[in-house]
């Protein structure tokens, strides 16, 4: 009688990591899969859900648009494939445009800053003389420039806006304060 043998080889436990990412930003995508027996890995093939690919063990992507992905990870051993898939969310990334009502003047300089974004979020600003303010929806705040007696001064000022996803943004303009008279 003849006999034949069947070996059977277990697949990789794929696995990885990734989480939600701003609109623009790179995501990040970690291989966790355990090869069976602590043999070899010797390919892998990320595809993103949008057309875009990787054959990197570790991978980053940038997608262009907000949505839902399905991203898959396929693993391959010298025998044996396997694959998974988990969707990864891009998040709406804000943008905000910082306005002055005065961006040059002689000290004290009072100025009045609006910052207009596509969110609702929290807002840090940050006036370019040492003082700093976070509003939770402070879209507009007043600030006075003291100056100094002699010497003209710039002051870099600028606006993060948070979104509730944890996006931010940045914009920034300078204001200009010139000697009080004596």
């Amino acid at each position: 009688s003849v006999a034949d043998f069947v070996t059977i080889h277990p697949e990789p436990s794929v696995d990885f990591a990734t989480s939600a990412v701003c609109e623009g930003e790179a995501t990040v995508f970690t291989d966790l899969t355990a090869a069976p027996n602590g043999g070899p890995i010797t390919g892998w093939h990320w595809s993103f859900g949008d057309g875009g690919e990787s054959f990197s063990q570790n991978a980053e992507h940038v997608y262009g648009a907000t949505g839902t992905y399905p991203v898959t990870l396929t693993v391959s051993t010298p025998i044996c494939e396997a694959s998974m898939t988990a969707n990864v969310e891009v998040l709406e990334a804000p943008s905000v445009a910082l306005n002055a009502d005065v961006l040059s003047g002689c000290a004290p300089l009072d100025v009045a800053f609006a910052a207009n974004s596509n969110v609702a979020g929290t807002y840090e600003w940050v006036f370019g003389d040492g003082l700093a303010l976070n509003t939770g929806g402070g879209i507009s705040v007043a600030h006075t420039y003291s100056g100094t007696l002699n010497t003209p001064t710039t002051h870099n000022v600028q606006v993060t806006v948070t979104s509730p996803d944890g996006c931010s943004a940045t914009d920034a303009l300078v204001v200009s304060t010139e000697p009080s008279a004596q």
